[in-house]
Formats: C-alpha cells, structure tokens, sequence
C-alpha cells in the first residue's frame, strides 16, 4: 500500500527512482525493463542508501560504488609514502583522475618529475598534458597497436620502422630511407610527422605483397606528435602512438621532485 505523498518525499525519492529504473507501467500493468531499456551505468542509481555509488567492472570481477586510487613515492632509499588518494564513483575511467590528481599534488609541491602508473592510468593525450602542464613525465604502457596493419602477417606496423628522431629519418623494414620529415597537426590537433618515401623504393616492395599505409607508431615522437611512414603518394593524417610497456608498476607511484627524478 502506498502512502499518501511518499512520492515527494526527499526519502522516499531514491526509491522511486531504483523502482522507475526497473520497471514502468503500460496498458498491460506492470513491466520489467529489458536491459536496452535501463540506464547507463554511470547514471543508474544501485542501492537507495547511497544514491551516489555506481556499480564498475574492472578485469572481470564486478561491484558497486567507488574506486580509490593511491599515489606513493618510490624512493629506493626511503620509506614509500601514500601522497595522494582520489575517490571516484566505480563508472570512472582510471585515466580520467590524472589531470585533477596532478593539479592536487601540484597544489601541495608534492609533483613528482616521474609518475608510474598501470596501463588503464594512460594514454597519449594524458602523457602530452601532464608533460605540458605539469613538467611530469608519465610512464605506462600505452595501448596496444589495433590498426589493420599490425593484424595483417603480411603488413608492416611501425614497430617494423627505425625511426632516427636526432636526425629526422625514417627507415623501412628493407633498409630504405624515407625522402623527406613533415611536421604538422594531425585531425586531432596535436603535432604530427609524416615521412614519405620513393616510389622507386616501394613499387615492388620485395618484403610484402600488401601495399604500404599509414598505421599507428611504436613510441611517442618528439614533441609529442605522429611520425607515420607513408607509401608513395598517399596522403592519409598521422594518427596517434600506441608504445610497447615499459613499466608494469601496479597502481601508481610517484618520486617527488627535491629528492628523487626516476623510480
């Protein structure tokens, strides 16, 4: 039986909305809702004792309401420190919590000039920025490389280049050297390069069958765009970089400036 006015209730509103989230009325009566029908998660209200958690799912194993992340240094020679702690609701990438997290620790003089961090903590914007804004350098494995080319066994992803970033040169896997080193902005408005080379080096290509196209770079180029090998005459825009790990550091720790500059 329902009670008179419970439905403006500030107490009983979080209920109403759990009930609302569920299930609607129809000429039919009562109604489940098919799960096209609920709410996101990052909006979906999970319990009405705390109309604020949200329900995440991270490597498999599932919850509801909140991620902590932990900033420690990581000083060999002295005890490792939690500097920093953010709470954000379960539905929060883990790479959206280092801009506020460095303006924090930024706040305080607590910046550190190396940041390790896991996986899911970066991407190349966030590496850009923390560089530009910050001075910090953050280390993580980027994403790996999913273009076409490095699925294809016959394709050459840039991991298969040797890029001279010192001498602005691009080489292929059969030893030929790119003709020229553009530097310009991708679509995304970051700073790219594109290198082209020779028709005569690439038509045939005794390497591979498959025609040369852009793909995504093995290592972050200086200052911080694309460097994207081209085949003759194509023009297609750089894209972004995708780095093999070269941390593995677990959640993420920092080493402050006065006292430490690698981890």
């Amino acid at each position: 039986m329902r009670r008179r006015g419970c439905g403006r209730s500030q107490r009983c509103r979080p209920f109403r909305a759990v009930w609302i989230q569920q299930y609607y009325r129809d000429r039919q009566g009562l109604r489940w809702r098919g799960k096209g029908e609920q709410p996101p998660a990052a909006l979906a209200i999970d319990s009405p004792s705390d109309t604020d958690a949200r329900y995440g799912i991270k490597r498999g194993v599932g919850w509801r309401g909140y991620k902590a992340h932990c900033t420690k240094t990581c000083e060999p020679d002295r005890p490792h420190l939690i500097v920093h702690v953010a709470t954000t609701v379960a539905t929060t990438a883990d790479v959206d919590t280092m801009p506020a997290r460095h303006a924090d620790l930024a706040g305080v003089a607590l910046l550190p000039d190396e940041h390790l961090v896991d996986a899911s903590y970066v991407s190349v914007d966030g590496v850009l920025a923390a560089r530009a804004d910050h001075g910090v350098e953050l280390v993580g494995p980027l994403p790996p490389d999913c273009g076409r080319q490095a699925r294809d066994e016959g394709g050459f992803d840039l991991t298969r280049f040797r890029i001279d970033w010192d001498h602005k040169q691009v080489t292929c896997p059969n030893g030929k050297t790119a003709r020229n080193w553009r530097q310009g902005t991708s679509r995304h408005g970051l700073p790219s390069i594109q290198a082209t080379f020779r028709t005569s080096d690439c038509t045939p290509c005794p390497d591979s069958t498959t025609p040369s196209t852009t793909s995504e770079p093995s290592k972050p180029p200086r200052p911080g765009g694309t460097a994207t090998p081209t085949a003759p005459g194509s023009r297609a825009p750089s894209r972004r970089p995708a780095a093999a790990a070269t941390s593995t550091t677990p959640a993420t720790a920092a080493c402050p400036r006065p006292t430490c500059s690698t981890c």
